[in-house]
Formats: C-alpha cells, structure tokens, sequence
C-alpha cells in the first residue's frame, strides 16, 4: 500500500529481505515492495506471493553477457535458464582487486543444492586466474579435498574477490570427491566455489577406457565424483583424460582438478597440464585455478 510520509511524500511499502521472504505476501496489482536490504523492488500482481515474484527491471532481452545477476537468478530460480540462455555463454566479471575473469555456462539444472533441488545454472571460468595456488601449505598431499588448503582457505578468498551482487545469488551445492589413497569412499562437501573433478570434464565412457591404467582401474571411483558438463561434452566429447586435450584460456598453465589419486600409494592430486592432458602431481606446487559456482 502507498503511504505519504509528512511532508507529502510518497513512501512504497518496505521491509528487509529476510522479513518479505519470511511473511512472503501477495501484493496487490500494481503495488510496490523494495527491499531495503538488498536495494530492490517488485511489483504485485494480485496473486503471486513475493518469493515467486521477479525483481522489476528495464531489462527485457535475455543475455548472459549483460543482464545483471539478479535477473539471472529469477531466470534460473523459474526453471527457465535453459531456454534463454545456452551452453557456452560467457560473461565478463571484474574481481576486487581489478582483474578481469571470463565466465561461461557450463550447465543447467546439474548441481544439486545444499538447500534441496538443484541449481538452475552451473558456471565456470572460461580460463584461469592470473595467480597459482597450492593444494596444502606443508610439501605433502595427504590431504583430501574437503580438508585442503585450497578449498578451506583459497576458494573463501576467491569468493569473497567476487562482486557483492554476484555474492548474493551464488548457491552452496553438494560436490562428491574421492578421500584419496588406497580408499573407495567419496565425501560429499558443501561448497560455493569449487573445483572441477575428473568426471565434470571428462565423460564416464572415456574414464572406464583410459589408457592410463590408473584411471581405468579405478573408473567407479572416479565416476562417482559427478558426470561431464554439457560445455565439456561439447568440446571434447569422450576424449581420454590422459592422453586427449583440452582448452582454456591460459591453458600453457598447469592446473588443478578437485580429484586426489583414488588407489596410488603415493599421495597426490589429478591436474591439467600445460598441453590439455590430465596428469598427477605428487608434491605442492603452485598450479592455476579455474573454479565453478552455481546460481
């Protein structure tokens, strides 16, 4: 409802994010909401209640590359993503401290959240970070990945280099991963930035028929880790992980997948290498990083 404050002034009805979503009304046709905590507005239409509403906006074309977050998590949240975007649409970003990271679908409707349901959108770096990282911080890769240094420190720190609105839309989702060495359990983690496994880029056709022994033999375990993305299955199709090959940009850098070695004696964690070919790592070094997140 319109109300005037003392001085005349029109005042639409307010409240903050947690409030509409927790009274979750049906406003009237045509009547205003903004919330104040988020510094957004819908609009009724006599009959759906406030979650289901979009946010008003100008925009009317669908885009990846330029509509605002916000809208695309509406697009999402309907169940529509897929029918107005597609596999392979990029969209620039611009990280806190100034550098410029190329996004791209990798998915719909892939990922389940942690909340239930799954995620409308799946998406990934076109290419890597300008800086490497490291798995651990001591020369040991012990570590599984829901335990690591890159995913305990390193991606909480990516996420928070995230433009706050993209912060805002970002959904936790449940990721399964191997816990490394000489075991078959797979530990399902919560993450909002992750890394890809094995699985995500390659399909489970070419895992089962890798010429590297070590990935054939243990293709349940691998598997088990997720299936390919849509954008991967485009671009590399049942290619072998060790001895096919695969883009990104800055792609002359190696770079780490989410995946520890399944049955190795040695310790060590599945990477990217610098020609495309998936490769293992035994000690810590510094490798590029390419992350995912889901809305």
């Amino acid at each position: 409802m319109v109300k005037r404050n003392i001085v005349g002034k029109i005042q639409m009805r307010n409240d903050t994010a947690d409030t509409w979503e927790r009274k979750n009304p049906v406003l009237d046709v045509g009547e205003i909401g903004y919330d104040i905590t988020n510094k957004r507005t819908k609009i009724g239409d006599g009959n759906t209640p406030w979650n289901d509403l979009f946010w008003f906006s100008t925009e009317t074309t669908p885009n990846f590359a330029t509509n605002t977050w916000s809208v695309i998590e509406e697009y999402s949240k309907k169940g529509t993503a897929d029918k107005v975007y597609s596999i392979g649409d990029e969209k620039t970003i611009e990280l806190t401290t100034g550098e410029q990271v190329t996004l791209v679908i990798l998915g719909f409707n892939h990922d389940y959240k942690a909340t239930g349901g799954t995620a409308g959108i799946t998406i990934g770096m076109k290419g890597l970070l300008n800086d490497k990282y490291k798995w651990l911080t001591v020369d040991d890769n012990s570590c599984s990945w829901k335990d690591s240094y890159i995913r305990t420190n390193t991606m909480k720190k990516l996420f928070s280099l995230l433009p706050n609105d993209l912060q805002e839309v970002i959904k936790a989702v449940l990721k399964k991963t191997n816990i490394h060495n000489d075991s078959i359990e797979i530990v399902t983690t919560e993450d909002k930035l992750w890394l890809l496994s094995i699985a995500e880029i390659y399909s489970h056709k070419a895992i089962e028929n890798s010429l590297w022994n070590e990935i054939r033999e243990n293709c349940k375990i691998y598997n088990d880790e997720g299936e390919q993305y849509e954008y991967w299955k485009n671009k590399i199709h049942d290619q072998d992980p060790h001895n096919g090959s695969i883009e990104l940009e800055k792609s002359n850098i190696d770079w780490w997948t989410r995946t520890p070695f399944a049955t190795i004696t040695s310790n060590g964690i599945w990477y990217v290498n610098h020609v495309g070919m998936i490769n293992s790592s035994y000690k810590i070094p510094y490798y590029g990083v390419s992350f995912c997140f889901c809305i």
